[in-house]
């Protein structure tokens, strides 16, 4: 018998349900012959997982129970459901009701609540009691309205019910939707199909999902009212040209083979180059993509001005060393997103102070850094600090870690680092990241970024790896000082070969 306020175990071996409650209620107000009769007899209602109930007449307030054909003990009370707020549900059979709105898909869950007992008939009596309600609007966010607590397996049993039924209601209109393999997916790729065909309804073929979906983020605008990747490809490609096309269409088949498409680089090799050999050449070398898997290349970066540094480029370079400095971009994604950040279209002190060198990532990224330092409305800027920031600021293992106050201090541990520490003035100012120097006897060492809770880099002398001993000091410093923010912190280092 369950009582009221133990909480139950998701490992539990009997499911609540139709056929594995307890009620317990006066003989007088159960139905029956008895009914309405005075008396101080107590029914006790059993109804076991297995079908059978067992219903016992006596004056006893508790009672335990084992049924009879499979030994179960675990029965469950219904007022832990109706009285409660904080209910645990364990294993429940649910009754899931879909509804399809205007903007949004809604299911209401409900669970079988035993409220009466039937003696005549040895057997419980219930009523629909609604226990959650989810809705997924149709620009894919999903919202759960519960005054339950559910456990892990119960949370998991009702998304997973929800996210079928929506996938049902939806799939008709995907072709070859069965590529998808939906239902063997866990729960959380499940929510994520949904979301991305429902944020892109007009995207009618399932082969899109294995699109990169996030370096393809503002570039889906161009191809998002095609309803085949046939149709999107050809706008990607921007040349009508069998060559290109050809050799487009030959990337495409290799790459969602192994690991899905990413058009990124393919949209910007059609865009930038007008040599069709070259663009022939760069898009059958198939192992050249503008993604790693830290994070998308072009998550939170924007199209045209990628386009604007192509056109700085090209004021310099001919063809055949953009090609050769778009296959290094592919190769060492990370150090170009460092030359990305620096680069600023609006910043007249690019044209002004650029100074030709032979190019190569690691060259056009020192002469960014040359000409950042340069940018006298960043060398104005002050920083300030919360109290927890400021707190970190402590010498510890032979280690002193100091932050910059303005952008002239920050300049000049650029200068001192050989990196691009400067550029990163105006994400300080706006409280989008933290930087940190970390001293040994007053020399500058490292530098270390805190990004959304995390460190996002910690790097030397010319973006040199740290060495082991001191990257362990960094970690115990930050795990003592950011211990809310301890989620596994990484400490790597950028390509920059």
């Amino acid at each position: 018998m369950q009582r009221k306020n133990i909480k139950l175990k998701d490992d539990l071996s009997c499911g609540i349900g139709k056929n594995s409650w307890y009620l317990q209620k006066p003989l007088e107000k159960c139905k029956g012959l008895f009914e309405n009769e005075k008396n101080d007899f107590l029914v006790h209602a059993f109804t076991c997982k297995c079908g059978d109930c067992q219903i016992y007449i006596n004056t006893k307030k508790l009672m335990t129970h084992s049924c009879d054909k499979c030994s179960c003990s675990y029965f469950y009370s219904p007022n832990c459901f109706v009285n409660t707020s904080n209910t645990i549900l364990v294993n429940i059979e649910l009754k899931p009701h879909l509804e399809k709105t205007s903007h949004e898909y809604t299911a209401s869950i409900y669970i079988d609540i035993p409220i009466d007992i039937d003696i005549n008939r040895t057997k419980l009596l219930y009523k629909e009691k609604k226990i959650l309600t989810l809705s997924m609007g149709f620009n894919g966010i999903k919202t759960i309205n519960s005054k339950y607590q559910l456990t892990g397996y119960a949370q998991e049993k009702v998304e997973e019910i929800f996210a079928i039924n929506i996938y049902n209601n939806i799939k008709t209109k995907i072709t070859n939707h069965d590529i998808l393999n939906f239902e063997k997916k866990s729960t959380k790729e499940k929510y994520d199909i949904l979301s991305f065909f429902l944020q892109n309804n007009c995207i009618e073929d399932a082969e899109f999902y294995f699109w990169e979906k996030n370096s393809a983020q503002e570039l889906m605008e161009y191809y998002k009212n095609a309803k085949t990747p046939l149709e999107a490809l050809k706008i990607i490609a921007y040349r009508k040209e069998k060559s290109i096309l050809r050799s487009l269409y030959h990337r495409y088949n290799y790459t969602i083979q192994l690991k899905g498409f990413d058009p990124l680089f393919p949209f910007l090799v059609c865009r930038i180059f007008n040599d069709t050999n070259i663009i022939t050449k760069l898009l059958n070398n198939t192992s050249l993509i503008l993604y790693h898997k830290k994070r998308s290349f072009l998550q939170g970066y924007e199209l045209n001005k990628i386009f604007a540094f192509f056109e700085f480029l090209k004021q310099y370079y001919n063809k055949f060393e953009l090609a050769h400095f778009i296959q290094e971009i592919a190769i060492h994604v990370e150090l170009f997103e460092d030359i990305y950040n620096m680069y600023d279209p609006k910043n007249q002190a690019f044209s002004r102070y650029f100074s030709k060198v032979k190019i190569s990532l690691i060259n056009i990224h020192d002469e960014f850094i040359t000409i950042s330092h340069l940018n006298h409305v960043s060398s104005s800027y002050s920083f300030t600090y919360t109290k927890s920031y400021l707190k970190a600021c402590t010498l510890e293992n032979s280690l002193e870690y100091r932050l910059p106050y303005t952008g002239k201090e920050l300049s000049s541990w650029s200068i001192e680092l050989k990196n691009c520490l400067f550029s990163y003035s105006d994400k300080i100012l706006k409280k989008q990241c933290v930087i940190y120097g970390v001293f040994r006897n007053n020399t500058l060492l490292y530098a270390i970024e805190i990004l959304d809770g995390k460190i996002n880099q910690a790097l030397g002398y010319s973006n040199k790896k740290i060495n082991q001993t001191d990257k362990n000091s960094i970690l115990v410093w930050f795990t003592n000082y950011f211990p809310k923010y301890n989620f596994g912190p990484t400490l790597y280092k950028r390509d920059n070969k």
